[in-house]
C-alpha cells in the first residue's frame, strides 16, 4: 500500500491501496507505484510510469505516461509532469510547476515562472 493524505475518517481497501471516500487518486494499472511513496489527493500516475519509495507527491498533480520518479524527490501540489520524463534523486518541485517538451521557444518553467532559456 502507498500512503494518503486526507481527512476522511472512512477508508476503503482497493486493489490493495488504502484510499479515503473523500479522495481520487488514479493509478493505472501499468504504473509501479512504491508503498512508501506519499501522494496527495486528486492526483493521477498514468500508463507504465514508476514512483519509487520516499517519494512525495502533493494534490492535484498529473504525471504522464512512462514518467519516472526517483527516490526521495518531492513534487509540490499541481504539478505537470509530461509524458516520458524522469526526476532523478533529491530534486524537489514547488507548487504550479508544469514540465514538458514541444514549447515553440526555447522556455523553461520554474517556479510556475514563464523564463526564456539563454541561447
Amino acid at each position: 500500500m502507498f500512503q494518503v493524505t486526507c481527512n476522511c475518517s472512512i477508508n476503503l481497501r482497493i486493489d490493495y491501496r488504502t484510499i479515503g471516500l473523500c479522495m481520487t487518486i488514479l493509478i493505472h494499472p501499468t504504473a509501479e507505484v512504491s508503498s512508501q511513496a506519499k501522494i496527495g489527493e486528486n492526483t493521477s500516475i498514468w500508463h507504465q510510469s514508476q514512483v519509487r519509495e520516499g517519494v512525495q507527491i502533493g494534490q492535484n498533480c498529473i504525471l504522464g505516461k512512462g514518467v519516472y520518479i526517483d527516490t526521495g524527490v518531492t513534487i509540490g501540489n499541481n504539478v505537470k509532469i509530461q509524458n516520458y520524463f524522469s526526476i532523478y534523486h533529491g530534486v524537489t518541485i514547488e507548487d504550479g510547476v508544469f514540465i514538458g517538451l514541444m514549447f515553440a521557444s526555447p522556455t523553461i518553467f520554474v517556479r510556475g515562472q514563464l523564463t526564456q532559456m539563454a541561447h
